[in-house]
């Protein structure tokens, strides 16, 4: 009986109770698996058996199961090559640095992905402390996920896009994210590889034969300040309005163009962001926040006067942005809204004693009272 009774506290002590852990016995040192091992001998009665819980004795047999870790050719790495060659049981449970290297991934990545519960939360003793452990097959699963995204910045810049729209399509079901994201990751939505080309396709196949008075979407979009109503555009393209590809090179939506009859109709469709409060970035890039100032070439001066995060790339906080976009109006934007050249804009304005805070920019109330606007044409949302 003591020596079940110090064998029970062996149990039950290390390094805390089992019951406030999940762990992965066999995943223990050698010292400590043979003092389970030593425990067991003690329980040959099936009344004592029995009498433990269910978690304890599943723990036992499993610990009575030696680690099988990925076997590692000298000082390289350990690839999923070699454990494959090796063939090593996919259900084997690893350390998060040698699953890291199996699975061809960061380690951060791995114990993020065991922190989000996106694997099986397996421990293993480390001296004193319990550490993630992981399955190889989950631990692959996640290296290839990581592989095959696509971060919806880089969709939105493969399609000429600025992020924030490609964050509007994704709400509105226009576009697909089926790409893997973790609570690290700074970008809201992933994609995978099959995901832009099922949306481009799509769109190649509303694409209208010809247009009698084209402009392009982008040029269209230089009137309103603020964020343009990409995905409600964008919609209505693969509904019912008429629009055409060039044939140049470039971005996609770079070379759409639209019939300037749609033009009201597109610019003034709207897309709420206060509804989607968790699907939306709340800082973005210096292009896209010069996009949505209407700035066409990169005065940065006036992004600049907000705070700035980030080196590469810079971000800038999108309510910040906004307040410019309210305070500040483009040469640009004035130029598309009065369909003036920016010569003519600047001398009418400069004649009427307006000065430029930035370069390429105006004061927005003072602009629109000069040249005879009611009010603003739209808000900066």
């Amino acid at each position: 009986m003591p020596r079940l009774t110090g064998a029970c506290d062996v149990l039950l002590d290390w390094p805390v109770p089992l019951k406030a852990i999940e762990i992965a016995a066999r995943a223990l040192p050698s010292r400590d698996r043979a003092r389970f091992v030593a425990f067991v001998k003690t329980m040959r009665s099936e009344d004592l058996a029995r009498a433990l819980p269910p978690t304890v004795l599943d723990a036992i047999v499993v610990a009575l199961s030696p680690l099988q870790p990925c076997p590692a050719q000298g000082s390289e790495p350990t690839s999923v090559a070699s454990c494959q060659r090796s063939k090593v049981p996919p259900d084997s449970i690893l350390a998060v640095r040698p699953a890291a290297e199996a699975a061809g991934t960061r380690r951060a990545t791995l114990t993020t992905a065991w922190n989000d519960g996106l694997v099986a939360r397996l421990q293993r003793g480390h001296g004193p402390r319990l550490v993630p452990a992981f399955f190889l097959h989950e631990a692959m699963a996640i290296g290839d996920a990581m592989r095959e995204r696509l971060s919806a910045s880089a969709v939105a810049h493969r399609l000429g896009l600025p992020l924030y729209a490609v964050e509007q399509m994704l709400c509105l079901g226009v576009l697909t994210a089926s790409g893997l994201r973790l609570s690290t990751d700074w970008d809201r939505h992933f994609l995978i590889e099959t995901d832009v080309p099922d949306f481009t396709d799509r769109i190649e196949a509303a694409v209208t034969r010809n247009l009698s008075d084209p402009i392009r979407l982008v040029d269209a979009f230089r009137s309103i300040p603020g964020r343009k109503p990409w995905g409600p555009a964008i919609e209505a393209m693969l509904a019912d309005v008429p629009f055409v590809i060039a044939d140049d090179d470039g971005p996609m939506f770079q070379r759409v163009s639209i019939e300037r009859a749609d033009m009201l109709r597109i610019c003034r469709s709207r897309f709420d962001h206060a509804a989607w409060p968790d699907r939306l970035s709340s800082e973005m890039i210096l292009e896209d926040a010069l996009e949505i100032l209407n700035l066409t070439w990169k005065p940065t001066a006036v992004v600049f006067s907000k705070p700035v995060t980030g080196k590469m790339p810079k971000r800038i906080a999108v309510d910040d942005v906004l307040d410019l976009a309210a305070l500040y109006v483009s040469t640009g934007e004035l130029m598309c809204r009065t369909s003036r050249s920016s010569s003519a804009i600047v001398k009418f304005l400069e004649d009427a004693a307006l000065t430029q805070p930035f370069t390429g920019c105006w004061f927005r109330m003072q602009a629109e009272q000069a040249l005879g606007f009611a009010g603003a044409m739209f808000s900066c949302v």
